[in-house]
């Protein structure tokens, strides 16, 4: 499996994602720490949801394409300028 959307999407590349083991069980998406990705910093560090759920896209996309699909989108936002 390629990491195309790790290199091509700036998001993917801005949070340094990579992936690590892949097996018929599951995949691997290793993500740097780092302070930016903090929502909550105190009493206990809380990442961002955000995040959170970029990575559960990501592994959605990957998904996908371990069983030979093509992720698709499932939402428009267009930009009004």
């Amino acid at each position: 499996m390629s990491e195309v959307f790790l290199r091509t999407a700036p998001f993917y590349h801005w949070l340094d994602l990579q992936i690590g083991d892949i097996t018929d069980d599951g995949l691997e998406i290793i993500m740097p720490w780092r302070p930016e990705i903090i929502s909550i910093p105190e009493p206990q560090q809380v990442v961002h949801g955000g995040i959170l759920a970029s990575l559960i896209d990501l592994a959605g996309i990957y998904a996908v394409l371990s069983q030979g699909g093509q992720p698709s989108g499932t939402s428009h936002i267009s930009n009004p300028d």
